[in-house]
């Protein structure tokens, strides 16, 4: 098993970015303060780097076990916990708890499908639909961030999107359902 690869690398330093990400924002960060800036350039580029690792993998032939365990664990903790975090924020944003609690389910529900069907010897790879949630929960919480770094811009949009956020979350987790009965009865 390699471990030493670059895409593998990526991941640690995303790994990294977000326990620093998560210590700016358990500090709280002010409105428009250097702090929640330099929150929001941790998460956009943690967020950024998530995407990269995965497609040099690929291109260049690096995909590892370790990678493939370890990439997604890190999408989780950075979104899970920053998903958290961003409640603690001063003003709070439009995202309650329980919403929280549905995406935590969600994850914990598609990593033990996918456990079960690695276990069975069978792929069961990310979606379009699971990657559409990973990107609109990306932008949910760079928008939290970015509002508070920045106060006052774009208000209107947070609200419409944590609920679609929410939406493809819980379709997305439908979709890996029934993908894993197939999977596993087939």
């Amino acid at each position: 098993m390699r471990i030493d690869t670059v895409p593998n690398r990526i991941t640690g330093a995303r790994l990294v970015l977000s326990v620093g990400l998560f210590w700016i924002l358990a500090c709280g960060p002010s409105v428009g303060s250097d702090a929640a800036r330099w929150a929001f350039a941790a998460f956009l580029v943690a967020a950024a780097t998530d995407f990269l690792d995965g497609w040099l993998a690929r291109r260049t032939g690096t995909e590892s076990a370790l990678g493939r365990i370890l990439d997604p664990v890190v999408d989780k903790m950075l979104i899970i916990g920053s998903l958290i975090l961003v409640m603690g924020l001063d003003p709070a944003p439009p995202i309650a708890g329980w919403m929280i609690v549905v995406v935590l389910l969600r994850e914990l529900l598609v990593t033990s499908l996918r456990g079960a069907a690695e276990t069975a010897g069978k792929a069961f790879p990310a979606d379009k639909l699971g990657k559409a949630k990973m990107v609109l929960q990306c932008v949910v919480v760079g928008l939290v961030l970015f509002q508070q770094g920045w106060p006052g811009t774009l208000a209107g949009f947070t609200e419409p999107l944590v609920w679609a956020m929410l939406t493809v979350t819980l379709l997305s987790g439908f979709n890996y359902v029934l993908r894993a009965h197939k999977v596993l009865s087939g």
